[in-house]
């Protein structure tokens, strides 16, 4: 299992948790430990601006104020913002792959269809689904309710 795909099934605190109990054990770490390591230190550095969104806010301000867009995607933020975006980005193609064979398993889904045509299922990385009831949906599932009448 890649460090990438541990972090999304057990989530940060988990990974946090596994990286302090290797880092604490006298050997030479695994290439996987050493990229759970990283993917760690990125997200803690994400975490300390407030988050993904004031951390990406930061990287553009530092931009406006001269730094050149290739600094930026160097510099350590910038690659921390990265890992956890790749990681969210895994996390979030399968949740929408098993969201979206769930509902197109509801007894509406056919209804939505004809309606929406091939739109239905449109997504904006940020937004979330373009059609309402999909993204309610899609909200709903995501908490854990796994089943909503619409």
């Amino acid at each position: 299992m890649k460090a990438t795909e541990f972090v999304k099934k057990y989530g940060w605190k988990h990974s946090k948790k596994t990286v302090s109990t290797h880092s604490r054990q006298l050997r030479i770490l695994s290439t996987w430990e050493i990229d759970l390591k990283k993917l760690v230190d990125s997200y803690e550095l994400v975490e300390s601006y407030g988050g993904l969104k004031k951390a990406r806010r930061t990287l553009e301000i530092r931009v406006d104020r001269g730094i050149s867009n290739i600094q930026a995607v160097n510099s350590d933020l910038g690659k921390a913002i990265a890992d956890v975006e790749y990681v969210h980005a895994v996390a979030t193609t399968d949740d929408q792959k098993a969201f979206e064979a769930f509902f197109m398993n509801q007894p509406f889904y056919l209804q939505l269809k004809f309606i929406h045509g091939e739109r239905l299922f449109d997504f904006d990385e940020g937004i979330g689904y373009r059609n309402l009831t999909v993204q309610i949906g899609y909200v709903c599932w995501c908490r854990g309710d796994k089943e909503f009448v619409i």
